[in-house]
Formats: C-alpha cells, sequence, structure tokens
C-alpha cells in the first residue's frame, strides 16, 4: 500500500527516535498473528522494557544507516515486525525467544544486532 510522503517522514522520524534508544535490535517474522496476539506480545515486552513495532522494511532501513546501525538487508523482507530493547536488552532477548517458541507456527526470529 502507497504511504503519502508526510506519512514516509512520520515513520522514519518514529523508526530514528526508536534506533536512537534502543540498545538492541531483532527482526521477526509473524504471519497470521491477530490483533490480539501482537497486542499479547507487546504487553510482554513492555514487562521487560521492551517494544515491538511492525515496519516498513524500505523505511527502516534508512532509519538504520541514518542512526548508525548495520543493516541487515537479507532480513528485512516480508511481513517484519521489529523488537527494541531498552537498557535491557538481554532479557528482551529472551522473552522474544521465548515467545517464539511457543508461537513457532505464526512467529519467527530472524536475526538481530545489538549496540
Amino acid at each position: 500500500m502507497a504511504i503519502t510522503k508526510a506519512r514516509r517522514a512520520e515513520l522514519l522520524a518514529a523508526y530514528e527516535d526508536f534506533l536512537g534508544k534502543t540498545d538492541g535490535v531483532i527482526i521477526t517474522e509473524y504471519k497470521g498473528m491477530s490483533v490480539a496476539q501482537i497486542s499479547e506480545l507487546r504487553g510482554k515486552l513492555r514487562e521487560v522494557q521492551g517494544r515491538y513495532v511492525i515496519t516498513k522494511n524500505t523505511l527502516f532501513k534508512l532509519a538504520m544507516k541514518e542512526t548508525g546501525w548495520p543493516v541487515p538487508e537479507d532480513l528485512l523482507v516480508g511481513t517484519t515486525g521489529v523488537v527494541l530493547g531498552n537498557g535491557n536488552f538481554p532479557t528482551v532477548a529472551k522473552s522474544i525467544l521465548a515467545y517464539a517458541g511457543d508461537h513457532a507456527e505464526i512467529f519467527a526470529v530472524k536475526g538481530g544486532v545489538f549496540a
């Protein structure tokens, strides 16, 4: 779906803000997750100071370049969501790996980078 230039700029700014505050990024793929399941995941991550964001791949790649993060081009394809840590990345990573193990049919961890 095409987005306006204004919305594109808004998303890019938001992604850059997220990346400026995070100590790690985990790239995931979600398939067939309901809104309720995504909300549940976001709630679990909030408990450990994490955040889950559904991304536009092209804009997220650009935001990573702009903020100095290495860009895993091969991982940013398809239905992508990113997990962002906020000072507690190991706990966030453990939480998302546990979630992925329990929901392997609809959710997978592709990889990640950390500071």
